[in-house]
């Protein structure tokens, strides 16, 4: 498994990254400099070399006890995206707001892994800084049903980042329990892949909760294939 999340430091230079490997999780931060469509795919950008910043002390001490076996997925400082980016229609700040979009992966240790999706920030000025990037690492990233679940977290200033997470299939409903209390989710397509529902948390409505019971229903109510039903980083 690996999922990536912003660390909350000021980069050495637009294009830089800091990538600390904890349980299966990449801590990166990165910022596109250049402006990003809503619904209009976004061309690729050519990978630059990265710049080390320096390492805040959360970063530190969010590093476990125990090594990790799951590899990190590697990103470059200025991330390709797959697809059209997808607005939440949630505010991150007074100027900002919570989107998600496609990105590819590369893991020699799960060859079934080609693409994941990244939790961003878009600013005014159409600037995305990716915080978080989660995906398969057992089997296929298009077998059906659900493929890890980021978990909501506190970063800076009280801020909640939203539980997200995608689901191969067409489900007519998400749902999970945040502490006991079921929440139902946000779902787009991905434009990259129609068989690809993108669901996520409204913060307001889940808190920082606990979750549990993640499931998917189709237009009749009736349960669907579970798939890789795993919470991450919470």
């Amino acid at each position: 498994m690996s999922v990536s999340r912003k660390v909350v430091v000021p980069a050495a230079t637009a294009a830089a990254a800091v990538v600390v490997t904890l349980v299966g999780v990449a801590l990166l931060k990165t910022e596109d400099p250049q402006p990003a469509g809503v619904i209009s795919p976004v061309a690729s950008a050519a990978p630059t070399t990265p710049t080390p910043a320096a390492t805040s002390p959360s970063a530190t001490a969010a590093r476990p006890t125990t090594p990790t076996t799951k590899p990190a997925t590697v990103r470059p400082a200025t991330p390709q995206r797959l697809g059209a980016v997808i607005s939440t229609g949630m505010d991150c700040s007074p100027i900002s707001e919570w989107v998600i979009y496609g990105v590819p992966v590369h893991l020699a240790t799960a060859p079934g892994t080609t693409f994941g999706f990244a939790l961003g920030e878009r600013h005014n000025d159409g600037r995305i800084e990716e915080y978080i990037v989660i995906n398969e690492y057992q089997g296929s990233d298009k077998a059906a049903g659900f493929h890890l679940l980021q978990g909501p977290l506190m970063l800076e200033g009280d801020l909640v980042q939203p539980a997200f997470g995608y689901y191969v299939g067409t489900p007519a409903r998400i749902t999970a329990e945040f502490d006991g209390k079921t929440i139902t989710a946000h779902t787009a397509r991905w434009s990259d892949n129609l068989d690809v529902t993108v669901y996520w948390f409204d913060p307001k409505a889940s808190g920082h909760g606990v979750v549990s019971g993640l499931s998917a229903y189709d237009d009749q109510g009736k349960p669907m294939v579970s798939g890789h039903v795993e919470v991450v980083g919470h």
